[in-house]
């Protein structure tokens, strides 16, 4: 056969079965796209997994708790909507029942916005000897028939280390296999999957700009962002500033950031166009790697913070601009910088907005959301309870799912079929 023989059709029925010309899936990727819009958030695309890494206590959960009420009303958060109103499933690992009675009667709650019941969930599981030690493919199955059978478009699953825990977390074997699963699942149900996951430990003050823009920030094997369509950094900026990173995308805008910052009790807020983002942020973080400085620090702040590797300039900045807000003070012109202590320096700084914690939240609060922007907290420790809990179809009652552990789907039936395997009500 010469090298210009066209080549003979071989396709056969079986072939014919797996196998999609691209003039086909090109008409099915457009009819698919279609009906369901593919951007739904920011970046974030239905059908595709976002890894959003975080550092411990930044405020991932709180974040999370806020981005699906935004969802599920179709509201604004931090500048950007969904194109409708979404069914959103949240897979809380992290929460309690003191921080979901905080977080949901600042928040809001709303039907289309459900959590799953891990108290109900996860010893079902744990009681099937099918699971083993296959505890995440496990969860996963169960997790797909709720998402098919209810049509979810978007699963918050926080953590990914607990719905797929792996032996190893620096395998990149084992990362490979959890993210592919994950992916799986968006696939498979076309909805859009964001799963949290926890950087190394807390780093210093220094180059806080070079770790939200670190492609490989999340904890354990670097297979993790490579095997996700979209990786998100959530790092801090300053005290009560944050940044979102785009670091891994499939679809443009690599690189790209939201500033956002805490306002008031269980608040976020982004910093606008018109206070450009990086600026401001960057004032911020100086301002607050001073007051780090003192006392140990007097006469050098300049210097200190150029060690730090800010410029120069910044550095000058940031002395003008603590001392502008009462934050410091001398006593004459040549004495050393002394912070401001008690209310006068608290009452001066209310330019750079504290965070309630929990015992100063003391506000009463309705179950109704209270604005647009809606209220947010920083992420509490907790030690993986798992009490479950949250708000269901009508916005105060969890979902009831009847469970049939010895007959998990296999990702193969119809929506019908799955129905009728015990997975009851949404």
């Amino acid at each position: 056969m010469s090298d210009t023989t066209p080549l003979e059709n071989t396709s056969t029925n079986e072939t014919d079965s797996v196998v999609i010309s691209s003039i086909q899936l090109l008409a099915k990727s457009q009819e698919r796209v279609q009906r369901r819009p593919p951007r739904y958030w920011w970046h974030f695309r239905l059908g595709t997994v976002v890894l959003l890494t975080g550092e411990t206590s930044a405020g991932k959960t709180v974040f999370g708790h806020n981005l699906g009420y935004a969802l599920a009303t179709g509201k604004d958060f931090l500048g950007y909507k969904p194109p409708r109103p979404l069914r959103v499933l949240h897979v809380d690992f992290e929460s309690y029942d003191e921080v979901y009675a905080q977080h949901l009667s600042a928040i809001g709650t709303t039907p289309g916005w459900d959590f799953l019941d891990l108290e109900k969930v996860i010893p079902g599981i744990e009681a099937n000897p099918k699971a083993g030690s296959k505890f995440g493919k496990t969860f996963l199955a169960v997790l797909e028939a709720i998402i098919l059978k209810c049509g979810y478009d978007v699963v918050i699953i926080d953590n990914i280390m607990e719905a797929y825990p792996v032996e190893e977390e620096n395998s990149t074997k084992d990362a490979n296999e959890q993210m592919l699963a994950f992916r799986t699942l968006a696939r498979k149900t076309g909805a859009g999957i964001i799963g949290t996951h926890n950087s190394g430990q807390r780093t210093s003050r220094q180059a806080r700009q070079k770790k939200a823009n670190n492609k490989f920030l999340a904890r354990g094997s670097t297979a993790r962002v490579d095997r996700a369509d979209f990786g998100v950094n959530f790092t801090e900026a300053g005290k009560t500033t944050r940044w979102l990173t785009l670091v891994k995308s499939r679809a443009g805008g690599l690189g790209e950031q939201l500033g956002l910052k805490f306002n008031g009790a269980f608040g976020y807020t982004r910093l606008r166009d018109d206070l450009p983002d990086t600026d401001t942020l960057l004032v911020e973080e100086s301002v607050d790697a001073l007051l780090g400085l003192l006392p140990a620090t007097t006469t050098g702040l300049i210097k200190g913070l150029v060690e730090l590797e800010f410029t120069e300039a910044t550095a000058k900045r940031a002395v003008e601009e603590a001392d502008n807000r009462g934050l410091i003070k001398k006593t004459n012109r040549k004495a050393p910088w002394q912070l401001v202590s008690g209310d006068s320096a608290h009452s001066a700084h209310s330019s750079h907005p504290s965070v309630c914690t929990d015992e100063t939240n003391t506000s009463s609060q309705s179950g109704t959301p209270h604005s647009s922007h809606h209220s947010a907290h920083l992420e509490h420790e907790t030690n993986h309870e798992t009490n479950g809990g949250g708000a269901g179809k009508d916005g105060l009652t969890t979902t009831e799912f009847t469970w049939d552990w010895r007959s998990v789907p296999t990702g193969h039936e119809t929506n019908a079929e799955t129905n009728e395997r015990g997975f009851g009500g949404c």
